[in-house]
Order: structure tokens, then sequence, then C-alpha cells
């Protein structure tokens, strides 16, 4: 624990009225469930953001894969059709994606 966030707790608790040991050892032994707590709650934000992340670039790769695959398909339909000997405009069934 840093000095500045042992120093903010003490100023914070001595305002509350509490009666405080000003020694770092036994005020982290007395205030173990407080700085566990504190740090679950950073982990959890931490976890939150990252996930974040995570699910928005996984869109962006669900997206780029889908455009992938209607372009792999567009190719096929269209040897289909130079196969059948079936002359369409390209600009009638391809996708600009």
């Amino acid at each position: 624990m840093s000095p500045k966030i042992y120093l903010l707790l003490i100023v914070n608790l001595k305002m509350l009225g509490v009666n405080i040991d000003y020694d770092p050892i036994s005020f982290i032994q007395n205030n173990i469930n407080l700085i566990s707590n504190i740090v679950s709650e950073i982990k959890d934000v931490i976890m939150d953001k990252l996930l974040d992340t995570v699910v928005g670039m996984a869109g962006d790769l669900a997206l780029d894969m889908g455009s992938l695959a209607v372009k792999t398909q567009m190719k096929k339909f269209q040897q289909i059709l130079q196969s059948l000997k079936i002359d369409i405009p390209v600009q009638v069934y391809s996708i600009n994606v």
C-alpha cells in the first residue's frame, strides 16, 4: 500500500471519529478486508474494460469474416454463371464490402 493511500485512509477514518493506530503494519492487519475489497473492485473494473475491448474486437472480426464469406460466395456464383455461359453484368450482383 502506498503512503498516499495509507494517509488518505487514515484521514478518512479520523474524520469519521474512528480511533486509529498510526503504525502501517497494524493498520493493514486491522483493515485487511477493506484493502481486499478495494483490490477486488479494481480487478473487476479492469476485467470489465478488457472484456469490452475483446468483445468489440470479436465483433469487428465477425464482420470481416462475414464480408469475406460474401465475397467468396459471389466469386463462386460468378464462376458458375460463366461455366453455364450466362452473361450477367458484374454490377448486377457484385457487392462492395
